[in-house]
């Protein structure tokens, strides 16, 4: 079963673009208003419905994302991966093509959440938080584009987590490519039984899925950690990593010295990997982060908050100092951000085709 608490429920089935003018910006300020632009209203049947997380954007302007429920099958309502075309006219409508719709147990799976990434293939990949199998926990698919435009988005499952939660269950958030091909993600909950956790079972985990030797062969998925293996550590990870310099870098929505969430640094070493707290939330500076953490080209980290004030805060430090210190967060309201890290900021929540 989803795990609700840790989603932001939608209020509306409403896709909502923000026009913004980004030369017009003064440097700490918004010069004017944004400008809200409604681009499609998803109707449920066959057409999905929840759209939760950030779009991808592909090189021509097209934007994909999922929604959690809706798609062909109304008795499964198992969510699906859509596609959002630009109008040839600026004044034109956007058109929206559902490329796939979820099955659900016990083939496919159910409830995709997290944004999607793209390969140098123009592949998608993602996760679903449910289904997989029979009592599945949860999948890591592929939708690869078809031969001829117009023809059908073909899923490959990539690994089912298995019912019994000890690699994780419920993956969410977006992944993360690194150079030689390996996938890197999170569960909201599951793993190995540590003992640093108020409820039975892990408080989720990190995963690696190494690609085949082979094309059509197996993916190989790896546990690489579990929080609650350490006191005070970050429990349910719910927004993915983001991979630079050979460490991991992510957000837990709970857990820490504050109980409200933390942003860590998974470093490998000997062998395994070693959780280090690089922030705790109280609350001051917001509490419960829920989004994907970005870095900007000197290397600063941001990420936004779940609660206890909405904020977006940002590392003022360079990943080289970050390592294995404290940082301190600040809270920067919305009006107060520069262009440059509102331009970082909007290509975190809109993303970028990736070129790994």
């Amino acid at each position: 079963m989803l795990a609700r608490k840790f989603f932001p429920r939608t209020r509306t089935t409403i896709l909502i673009a923000m026009s913004i003018c980004m030369p017009m910006f003064a440097a700490h300020s918004f010069a004017s208003s944004p400008v809200e632009k409604t681009l499609h209203r998803f109707s449920g049947f066959p057409d999905g419905s929840y759209p939760e997380t950030a779009l991808v954007a592909d090189k021509a302007g097209n934007l994909y994302g999922t929604t959690l429920g809706g798609g062909s099958d109304a008795a499964c309502s198992c969510g699906t991966v859509f596609e959002l075309s630009p109008p040839a006219n600026p004044s034109g409508a956007w058109s929206e093509t559902v490329l796939y719709s979820f099955k659900g147990n016990p083939t496919d799976g159910a409830q995709p959440y997290g944004t999607l990434i793209f390969d140098k293939q123009s592949n998608l990949y993602g996760t679903t938080v449910t289904a997989g199998e029979v009592n599945g926990t949860g999948t890591v698919f592929e939708l690869s584009p078809p031969a001829n435009p117009g023809g059908a988005w073909t899923e490959t499952l990539l690994y089912n987590f298995p019912p019994d939660q000890s690699q994780g269950a419920q993956p969410s958030g977006k992944l993360a490519f690194e150079g030689v091909g390996n996938l890197y993600g999170t569960t909201l909950v599951g793993g190995t039984s540590p003992s640093h956790t108020p409820f039975a079972g892990g408080g989720g985990t990190v995963f690696q899925l190494k690609p085949p030797a082979t094309p059509g062969g197996a993916w190989t998925e790896k546990l690489l950690y579990t929080f609650g293996s350490v006191a005070n550590g970050g429990l349910n990870p719910i927004a993915g990593v983001s991979f630079h310099a050979g460490a991991l870098y992510g957000t837990t929505a709970e857990g820490g010295s504050g109980s409200l969430g933390t942003v860590f640094q998974l470093v490998p070493k000997n062998g395994s990997w070693t959780e280090s707290i690089l922030y705790n939330f109280t609350g001051s500076n917001g509490a419960n982060p829920n989004g994907t953490l970005v870095l900007d080209d000197a290397g600063n980290l941001y990420g936004i908050t779940n609660r206890k004030r909405q904020a977006v805060f940002a590392f003022a430090r360079a990943l080289t100092q970050l390592a294995g210190m404290p940082a301190d967060a600040v809270a920067l309201p919305f009006d107060k951000l520069t262009v440059g890290e509102l331009s970082t900021l909007l290509r975190a929540e809109v993303g970028e085709h990736a070129d790994e």
